[in-house]
């Protein structure tokens, strides 16, 4: 009987051993089966956000698709322009050819020369890059006695501290220009507004004298990286105040960048600063720095009046709408 007891003991003491571990094998079994529960839960839930960024990216390529036609259009429409303004360049060379034999005009230039000149200037103001033979020496010899570089391409290579001016017949290309808009009795004026060595200045004052006829006027604005036709204008050089003392800090800190990046780096912002109050009359404070001379205050007048007619034909040519007067 005592075997059997202790048998039946044993029997008992597996029997719960085995109960137990079942127990906590089912426990262990919950456990997973909430955590696949909770895991397949994520799952469904990312799938629901990801067909939901899926319907969203869907909608927004629906909705730029116009867009991007619009640009190809767009695209399309520029690349036409620009083969329209080719054939209104070589137009512009014909008539001019033709005015020139019809006027009888003489030019130290040779007919070629002053074709190929006409036809790089205006399609350099349309942006359009060429290739072009190298000057004469006749056709140096011309542009010396003019107050300009030698090419619009020059006036982005120049670094003399000046206005950067270039003319071409009736043409004129101003790269970076500055604008002041001033009134006088009761009208608004538009002038163009720079700084230069009192030599270059009176240089440039006489050729505007001696070429009193209406320019038509480009002009580069750096931070747009092009030429833009504002219309024809009439140019006159007038005496201002002087507009560097009544400055703000601001002003002048944009003023002397613009002349230090013109300069290419090789003024410093101090002497630069030094030469625009040594022009302006007020001597700066350190007289040990080297100025590059004096900047004095160059002004131009530019006014549109009575020109509309000419600047829209000239845009017509070109293929854009007619520029808006600045007075």
């Amino acid at each position: 009987i005592a075997t059997i007891a202790t048998i039946v003991s044993r029997v008992e003491s597996r029997l719960a051993a085995v109960t137990r571990q079942t127990e906590e094998q089912q426990d262990t079994w919950q456990k997973s089966l909430a955590d696949l529960e909770r895991e397949s839960t994520d799952i469904v839930k990312s799938a629901r956000w990801l067909s939901h960024q899926n319907q969203e990216l869907e909608r927004k390529l629906a909705q730029q698709k116009p867009e991007l036609n619009n640009a190809i259009d767009a695209r399309e429409a520029s690349f036409r322009k620009l083969r329209h303004a080719r054939k209104v360049i070589r137009d512009l060379v014909i008539d001019n050819e033709k005015l020139q034999i019809a006027a009888g005009l003489r030019s130290s230039q040779s007919e070629d020369d002053e074709q190929e000149e006409m036809k790089k200037a205006l399609e350099e103001s349309l942006a359009i890059s060429i290739s072009s033979g190298s000057a004469s020496d006749g056709e140096a010899t011309a542009r010396q006695q003019r107050p300009s570089p030698q090419s619009t391409v020059s006036l982005e290579l120049s670094s003399d501290l000046c206005p950067r001016l270039h003319t071409n017949r009736d043409l004129a290309f101003i790269y970076d220009p500055i604008f002041l808009e001033a009134r006088s009795d009761d009208k608004k004026k538009s002038y163009i507004l720079d700084w230069g060595t009192k030599a270059l200045n009176e240089s440039l004052k006489n050729f505007l004298s001696r070429n009193a006829f209406p320019f038509h006027t480009f002009v580069f604005p750096v931070e747009k990286k092009r030429w833009y036709y504002i219309g024809a204008h009439t140019w006159r050089v007038v005496e201002l105040w002087s507009i560097w003392p009544g400055l703000g800090e601001k002003s002048k800190e944009k003023i002397v960048h613009k002349l230090l990046q013109r300069g290419r780096g090789e003024h410093a912002e101090d002497v630069i600063a030094a030469a625009l109050a040594s022009g302006s009359g007020k001597r700066p404070s350190e007289m040990d720095l080297e100025i590059p001379g004096e900047l004095t205050q160059f002004c131009v007048e530019i006014s549109s009046s009575g020109h509309w007619q000419r600047s829209a034909a000239l845009a017509k040519k070109m293929g854009y709408k007619p520029p808006r007067s600045r007075g």
